[in-house]
């Protein structure tokens, strides 16, 4: 039997001075995305944070090469051709878009094994396949509707055998739109720890979150972002300022520490006037 060649995995993601704008009708827009620049290494877990419309899911949609941008660039160790070669991205890259409605009644299983569609050139290929597919879908609690159709599934149990799609693909790069949405409490620290556990797996994770407190706990750097600009970038406990939050957000937050970790609680800014209504 052949020896297997050990894979080449992928070590830093930079973005460099990064534009790019819509069209409506043909016409431009105002900028999505301004002079976005920021460098990523494998085994972090880096989470976009800011308001809606802050350029949070075109980032994410140019980095799996969704969308071109305008200007800048983004190398893949380096190299530019990663985004261009379709064959490339597909093994190196997945991404989870923040709303993917399913409509045909396939299996649960049969959506996961899409996943490893880069992956399937030859036989030996075919029997890893369903090892990784068993893998992902256990990983992620699915694995006992694997033989049921999506479409009776909730919400909850759709978008947790997406992530096992996702994870089936055993890609280098996991780009997740808001995958935190649609779950409960008890799948929201289930989908944190497998996030976690893909890091730990050597694997460049980013994603999008809205909760403040779960980006805080979950990430290793967060990346603020207002209209198309990187606001602030780093580790939570500074990125989380009571500073950006107001600037930012226009919320004015309390700050707390468990044993569990870090804690925000947004409120809304009380103005003067409003005060002396209130008093």
């Amino acid at each position: 039997m052949a020896e297997m060649v050990a894979r080449e995995t992928l070590k830093t993601v930079d973005v460099v001075e990064l534009c790019h704008r819509y069209t409506n009708n043909g016409d431009l827009t105002h900028k999505t995305l301004d002079g976005v620049s920021l460098s990523l290494e494998a085994g972090e877990l880096v989470s976009l944070i800011g308001p809606n419309g802050a350029g949070k899911t075109t980032l994410l949609k140019c980095l799996a090469g969704l969308l071109t941008p305008d200007a800048g660039q983004i190398l893949y160790d380096g190299r530019e051709d990663v985004l261009s070669d379709s064959y490339k991205r597909a093994k190196m890259i997945a991404y989870l878009p923040q709303f993917q409605a399913l409509h045909w009644p396939v299996l649960a299983r049969e959506l996961v094994a899409l996943g490893r569609l880069p992956h399937g050139e030859s036989f030996q290929a075919r029997q890893n396949d369903e090892i990784k597919i068993y893998e992902a879908m256990q990983r992620c609690g699915a694995d006992a509707y694997a033989d049921k159709s999506v479409l009776s599934l909730s919400g909850g149990e759709q978008a947790m055998i997406l992530m096992a799609r996702l994870l089936a693909t055993d890609a280098d790069v996991l780009l997740v739109d808001e995958p935190f949405t649609s779950l409960d409490p008890e799948r929201q620290l289930h989908l944190s720890a497998l996030l976690q556990e893909e890091v730990h797996r050597g694997k460049l994770v980013v994603t999008i979150v809205h909760d403040l407190t779960l980006a805080a706990r979950l990430s290793d750097r967060l990346v603020l972002m207002n209209k198309g600009r990187v606001e602030a970038m780093g580790n939570p406990e500074n990125v989380l300022s009571e500073k950006n939050l107001s600037s930012v957000f226009n919320v004015n937050a309390e700050f707390g520490r468990t044993d569990k970790g870090p804690y925000i609680i947004p409120s809304i800014k009380v103005t003067g006037d409003e005060k002396n209504v209130a008093g």
